[in-house]
């Protein structure tokens, strides 16, 4: 019997029921198993021991497998965050094109993308989104597209796929790679591909929220040789030890080194201004590189002389933070780390001087564990939000994001935004115990005023008018498996109460004109498409629109 339904008949309910707004349950037996390779690596480590076979390398051997066979692709690396993984693939790109060294990042989306390019000593450039399905705005792209742009990185964001096919020959045919970033897609399709495996590079992110999560991690894909010969340069204990003979192959990625370096690329992967093997850069631009960490985190192997109790010591923890995650994600007890305000639940932050270190391979077991239950954990997100799009396709004023034709979501949250320029109130209606937040409360260009590492980097480029709308607008629904009938009920009937309160005709509708492109009747929930013209033509497009940063952790 669930909370809900022992409530409901006893009447006796949980005082502080709180929805966390993204996460994955970790059951008991990926602990046991997570626990299992901590104390045998552990133990070898102690003992010198090895007969039975490296404990490391089969917790990482295993993650390989399950990544290759997902993706099919034939080089793959794991590092600790996301973050970190898009910091170094953008460094292993430089490697191949010295000489370019912009970077085009979408306006709306995490900030740890814009971290992630500030510390691999990038200039940035941003493109704006369609307002009705997140999709990159090739105008943006295709008018920022020169000799100095290394790499565009696309975002599926929420789980919804965005097409790559034309973006990437449009980076291809200027010289630039393509990263397909699917830190929050993982199982996603579009009509191109697999989200994470139509680039020159894909991005998988295992953090807290995520589709499936180790606690934290970052696992970067590629076929191509020479840009995997480059990250292995950078960090070569990161690389996954399997190959795809192994595994069976799910889809190929393209490999377009030469085409995304005709401008300047030396006969063999070499360091890009400043690096040398193995070192990963932190560096302003224009400075000389130089890591922002020390130890394990540095760009390097973990060194030996950090030793064994402090090995074990740094298992420990992760251990325990394991268990507190698996505990505390249930919707009963959520409550309470949700009431500590020190603790920062689902801050956004942009923070660039981040450390760059290993996966663990306690951390390997957990993943390797949950992608083999991935296309279940998918389905049952899908399902949830299915059945909130159902309930909120009767209350008026309300759209879902259009789908794009040809692609399957994963729903990693449900997005909802008013079809009037702004919600009721000019607020956008968070109720947090039942899951319902923003997401990231400014744009990047808008962030640039709170920020000045990234300021530093910015160069100027077009207003993105949808990405600030989208920041001011954008309120994401919780689909994980706590979520219960009475949750989505609840969640419908506070919509409800909200929407009710406008009246007709009292706020422009950006629904008249739907996006072209867009599949006749291939929106989420029935609801309609917002217009990219009249979404500029809003009030909150035009300025910044601070507020409480939700975005969770990359």
């Amino acid at each position: 019997m669930s909370v809900s339904d022992f409530c409901r008949r006893t009447g006796i309910c949980p005082p502080y029921r709180h929805l966390p707004p993204g996460g994955v349950p970790l059951p008991v037996g990926d602990i046991v198993a997570a626990a299992g390779t901590a104390l045998a690596t552990g133990w070898q480590r102690a003992s010198g021991d090895a007969a039975s076979g490296d404990a490391a390398h089969v917790a990482l051997a295993a993650l390989g497998t399950a990544l290759h066979t997902l993706t099919g692709c034939r080089h793959a690396f794991a590092l600790g965050t996301g973050r970190a993984a898009l910091s170094v693939t953008l460094q292993a790109m430089r490697r191949l094109a010295p000489a370019r060294d912009v970077v085009l990042l979408p306006a709306y989306t995490s900030y740890s993308v814009a971290a992630a390019a500030v510390h691999a000593g990038l200039l940035v450039r941003l493109y704006d989104l369609d307002p009705a399905t997140l999709a990159p705005r090739m105008e943006d792209v295709t008018a920022q597209l020169d000799d100095r742009v290394l790499a565009v990185v696309a975002c599926h964001l929420f789980g919804y796929p965005v097409p790559t096919g034309a973006l990437r020959d449009l980076c291809h045919g200027a010289g630039a790679m393509l990263v397909d970033d699917a830190a929050q897609a993982m199982g996603a399709r579009s009509a191109d591909g697999l989200a994470g495996t139509t680039g020159d590079a894909g991005l998988f992110s295992l953090a807290r929220g995520k589709n499936i999560t180790a606690v934290d991690g970052g696992l970067v894909v590629t076929d191509d040789d020479a840009l995997a010969a480059a990250v292995a340069g950078l960090v070569p204990w990161a690389a996954l030890p399997c190959t795809a003979s192994t595994a069976t192959t799910a889809s190929a990625m393209p490999s377009a080194t030469t085409a995304a370096t005709t401008a300047a690329t030396p006969s063999a992967p070499g360091p890009a201004p400043g690096l040398a093997t193995g070192e990963v850069s932190g560096a302003a631009p224009g400075e000389a590189s130089g890591t922002t960490s020390s130890g394990p985190a540095a760009g390097k192997a973990p060194a030996p002389a950090q030793g064994r109790a402090a090995e074990a010591v740094a298992d420990m923890r992760l251990l325990a933070r394991v268990v507190v995650l698996r505990l505390f994600l249930n919707p009963s007890l959520y409550w309470v780390p949700a009431s500590l305000p020190f603790l920062g639940i689902g801050t956004s932050r942009f923070d660039p001087d981040f450390e760059v270190g290993p996966l663990r391979p306690l951390q390997a077991t957990l993943a390797a564990r949950a992608m083999a239950r991935l296309d279940a954990i998918n389905g049952d997100r899908s399902r949830v939000a299915t059945a909130l799009e159902q309930r909120l396709h009767h209350v008026p004023g309300l759209r879902t994001l259009c789908v794009q034709p040809g692609a399957t979501p994963v729903h990693l949250r449900l997005p909802v935004l008013p079809e009037a320029c702004e919600w009721p109130g000019d607020t956008v209606p968070e109720a947090s115990r039942l899951g319902l937040v923003r997401s990231y409360p400014l744009s990047l260009q808008d962030l640039a005023a709170e920020a000045p590492r990234l300021a530093a980097h910015l160069l100027p480029g077009p207003d993105c008018p949808a990405s600030r709308w989208l920041a001011a607008t954008l309120l994401t629904l919780p689909t994980h498996a706590g979520v219960t009938e009475d949750d989505m009920d609840a969640m419908a009937d506070n919509l409800s109460a909200v929407m009710a309160g406008v009246s007709a005709g009292e706020m422009p509708d950006l629904s008249a004109s739907a996006m072209s492109g867009v599949a006749a009747g291939g929106t989420s929930g029935g609801t309609t498409c917002g217009s990219y013209e009249a979404v500029r033509a809003c009030p909150a497009a035009g300025i910044a629109v601070s507020g409480r940063p939700d975005g969770g952790a990359r």
